[in-house]
């Protein structure tokens, strides 16, 4: 039943956008006034009140991470959606307008008419079609540069966690099973998928499922490892859409891809851009004493025992179930 009510809230709340739309288009004609002032306020209220709503209704019940994934969630789909859809449409109407001013034949007509002679005029952009489409080359890591990416990698996804779990219970813990901001895991992954995929890097969708596949078998494994060495498990899917023994599931998987696809592209590019400013001396003396920190950190992890406790690997007296695996799913 649940399945049945999201289906049909999806079909309403397209009918409902268009209808939204169109309205708002005639009210505009209706009481004169240009369309950019109707889309900047009543456009834009109707298109961010169901997210407000829906955020300030899951904060009152108490499911703040549904709030913080709506938020999320929303802006990704701005970023990889709506806003290549915009520039596309943007695409489009100039390539409309230069057709009819060529058509009509509008003073300076004959200095857009050369390169749109031919068959191409109703298909596509003009291009040449001799040139070959530029690969993404691939990157050469030297040693100091992928074990400083291995922290920032660690420091990155140990922000995440923290800040997640800020939200959804309002205690600050320090996430892991080390003691130092760092989650290891976080770090090995994404120095994997670096290495092991940097030669498939001009296709983004053999990345994405490639990294989903390393980055399940380093969860797997590692979650495996640490309830065998130390008998507590600190995550668990069990209950989750497509778990395996409660390691690893289908939503980490595609989220942990979907974010070395990000790191491959867009966050590694900028991180070895400022390692590459930074003085080589520098760099070096950074990176150990970096290592020298975390290896005092995996001394007390093999010594003292890891990190556990409330919100690590117990969460009695934390407010909400769902809230606990949200954020170990994160």
């Amino acid at each position: 039943m649940t399945y049945i009510l999201l289906i049909i809230g999806f079909i309403f709340l397209i009918k409902g956008a268009d209808y939204f739309v169109d309205g708002s288009s005639n009210l505009a004609k209706y009481l004169k006034v240009p369309t950019l002032i109707i889309g900047l306020t009543v456009v834009a209220f109707g298109t961010s009140a169901p997210e407000a709503v829906v955020s300030i209704i899951a904060s009152s019940n108490g499911s703040n991470e549904i709030a913080v994934s709506n938020i999320i969630g929303s802006n990704i789909f701005n970023l990889l959606v709506t806003n290549p859809y915009k520039e596309c449409s943007y695409a489009e109407l100039y390539m409309n307008i230069r057709k009819n001013y060529i058509t009509s034949k509008m003073l300076g007509y004959e200095c857009l008419k050369e390169d749109l002679d031919g068959p191409q005029l109703d298909e596509e952009y003009p291009y040449d079609t001799k040139r070959e489409k530029k690969k993404i080359e691939k990157i050469k890591y030297n040693i100091w540069e992928l074990i400083l990416l291995f922290f920032a990698f660690a420091f990155i996804g140990y922000l995440w966690e923290v800040i997640l779990h800020l939200f959804s219970d309002g205690v600050f813990v320090n996430r892991g099973s080390l003691y130092g901001p760092w989650l290891p895991i976080y770090g090995c992954g994404g120095v994997l998928t670096l290495v092991l995929l940097n030669k498939y890097r001009d296709n983004p969708t053999l990345v994405f499922f490639a990294s989903v596949i390393l980055c399940g078998i380093v969860e797997y494994f590692s979650s495996l490892f640490m309830e065998l060495a130390f008998n507590t498990r600190w995550w668990d899917y069990t209950g989750y859409f497509f778990n395996i023994n409660g390691r690893v599931c289908l939503e980490g998987l595609l989220f942990f891809g979907f974010g070395c696809t990000v790191s491959i592209y867009v966050v590694t590019p900028l991180l070895l851009e400022l390692f590459h400013r930074l003085d080589k001396h520098y760099v070096k003396f950074l990176t150990i004493m970096l290592s020298i920190l975390f290896l005092t950190d995996f001394v007390f992890y093999l010594t003292i025992g890891p990190n556990k406790g409330n919100g690590i690997t117990s969460y009695d007296g934390y407010t909400d179930t769902i809230n606990v695996k949200f954020d170990k799913l994160l």
